[in-house]
């Protein structure tokens, strides 16, 4: 399904209409900025629909700091946050971040696959040392995901 700039400008608008009580004129010149704003990110890769919501997120924080909310269309909003100004706006989708446990985790799996590899590839090779330096390596893999679950844990716990 494309995006519909016209639908997400509409739903956008009322959103801020109702929930920041900003007048016509207001809700206008942020309209303009947001749509001069577009193509300078899409210029930088994003696709038209990144773009809108991008620009309307950092104006939903310009008219408010501790705002990091935006309004999704179709999608219900959250409980929205006990000091926030903008109850009816819907709550940007958090970024999933990658856990460096589970990147370390993988990069050590690799090496050891690749010093098991070593001495099929290179003859040369010392394939005793090669086999001892995977083997050491397979653990230390495993020891990293474990330690990423436990500080999974303890942060979900905290939540």
């Amino acid at each position: 399904m494309p995006f519909d700039l016209a639908a997400a400008l509409i739903t956008w608008r009322a959103s801020l209409r109702d929930s920041a009580g900003l007048d016509d004129a207001a809700l206008a010149a942020l309209e303009t900025r947001l749509l001069t704003s577009l193509p300078g990110w899409m210029a930088k890769g994003l696709t038209h629909e990144e773009a809108f919501w991008l620009s309307a997120r950092r104006l939903a924080q310009e008219i408010s700091p501790t705002a990091s909310t935006i309004p999704l269309p179709g999608k219900p909003a959250p409980p929205p946050a006990a000091d926030s100004p903008f109850p009816a706006v819907a709550a940007f989708p958090p970024r999933r971040q990658l856990n460096p446990g589970v990147l370390l985790g993988f990069l050590l799996i690799i090496l050891a696959v690749a010093a098991f590899l070593v001495p099929a590839f290179a003859p040369a090779a010392n394939p005793r040392l090669c086999y001892a330096l995977g083997a050491a390596l397979l653990p230390l893999a495993g020891f990293a995901f474990i330690l990423t679950l436990m500080a999974t844990a303890k942060s979900s716990r905290r939540r």
